[in-house]
């Protein structure tokens, strides 16, 4: 692939996630290319001990397209699990490149046809990086209360929440609603917060703290976010970290 390919979508990563990714956009005649830093498997490679199982049954690892597991019972260790994702790549022909390093992606300084028109690609490079910023701090927070599972579920209820604006705002939705900007794809995750907020206290009778300040959290960054992305201080910055990107 040529500095100048076009290509309809860019999967960073042959893991499973990867390359179920890969395959759905085959299946729908979508032009891609999947790029691995390593091998396919590369974190279940150099980031796994030998002895090393999934925690999870064959019954729920069975990635899109892929053959039923004749013991859907089993925890399939790690070299087992890795052969299953190369021969799954293999068998549906994914456009996998191996040995592909990513250092950045160029849409966040040239823009793509999913940012707003009317809003500069660096400074609208602030909504996607809050949204990972919220990531890993409700994702790390319900890391954390691991053991506490009500707490737990409640966190990475948020963290699924966290990712619903750019699903909402590539939605075929008519025109008027698209016009609203942030007053829609912020405002409908607001609301289901606060409603899910308002009947976990109505089921439970009390406040779940870590659900009470995580959604704070999650609402306050909506605000925080576009204020934010039209600052000098934001520019510098988003400027800083698509440096080295190619012309």
């Amino acid at each position: 692939m040529s500095p100048a390919s076009s290509l309809e979508a860019l999967v960073i990563g042959a893991g499973h996630a990867g390359l179920a990714m890969s395959k759905r956009l085959t299946d729908a005649g979508i032009e891609h290319i999947v790029l691995e830093r390593g091998e396919i498997g590369e974190t279940w490679r150099a980031q796994r001990w030998d002895s090393f199982r999934l925690n999870t049954p064959n019954a729920m690892n069975r990635l899109p397209g892929g053959p039923e597991h004749a013991r859907p019972e089993e925890f399939l260790g790690r070299d087992a699990w890795i052969a299953e994702l190369e021969a799954y790549a293999r068998t549906g022909s994914l456009p996998v490149r191996t040995h592909a390093n990513v250092t950045a992606v160029a849409a966040a300084r040239d823009g793509s046809s999913s940012f707003p028109p009317d809003i500069p690609p660096l400074a609208f490079f602030a909504v996607p990086m809050f949204d990972l910023l919220m990531m890993v701090i409700l994702v790390g927070a319900a890391i954390w209360y691991r053991r506490r599972p009500a707490d737990h579920k409640r966190l990475m209820l948020l963290a699924m929440i966290n990712f619903l604006p750019p699903a909402l705002a590539r939605l075929p939705l008519p025109p008027a609603i698209h016009a609203l900007g942030p007053l829609f794809f912020f405002g409908v995750p607001t609301l289901l917060t606060l409603l899910a907020l308002g009947y976990d206290r109505s089921r439970t009778g009390t406040w779940n703290r870590a659900f009470v300040v995580g959604a704070v959290l999650l609402i306050a960054s909506y605000p925080i976010r576009l204020m934010l992305s039209g600052t000098d201080v934001w520019m510098r910055v988003a400027t800083w970290l698509t440096t080295d990107l190619p012309a």
